[in-house]
């Protein structure tokens, strides 16, 4: 994908290079941008746990991607944490940075999924919401964070 005069690619995640990153945008960026389920609960609590949380879901998540760009590889643009099954995919967060929003980077972010699978989403922020028409059959379930 081009954005500008760069090539945007997606690449594996690498935890060695981008873990601090995508728990760190993660959680920030869930914290503030989640429709409700922040809303009741301390903030001290939110980081501790969700940070543990996150790291759990992480260490699960082997085909998450991160989209770069081609001659950048290390400047994350954004990421998408997943779990692929035979039949289904665990979508557990899409991130884009502000910036490369409406470019199409979580657009392409999303091409990893397979469009044969169902989708099940765990985290849905109110920018993350407008997904769900953009994934077919995608179908919000918290439940699946463990």
């Amino acid at each position: 994908m081009e954005l500008g005069d760069k090539i945007v690619i997606l690449r594996d995640f690498d935890a060695s290079t981008d873990y601090n990153f995508v728990i760190s945008t993660w959680l920030n960026n869930y914290y503030h941008g989640s429709a409700d389920f922040t809303r009741y609960i301390s903030r001290d609590n939110y980081y501790k746990f969700h940070h543990i949380l996150l790291e759990r879901i992480l260490e699960r998540a082997k085909n998450s991607v991160v989209a770069v760009f081609q001659d950048e590889p290390n400047i994350i643009l954004g990421f998408l944490v997943k779990e692929d099954g035979y039949a289904s995919t665990v979508l557990h967060y899409v991130y884009c940075k502000p910036a490369y929003r409406t470019h199409g980077v979580a657009k392409l972010l999303c091409t990893s999924i397979n469009p044969d699978n169902a989708v099940y989403c765990t985290h849905l922020t109110k920018v993350g919401s407008r997904l769900k028409n953009k994934i077919k059959g995608l179908e919000y379930v918290p439940y699946f964070v463990t």
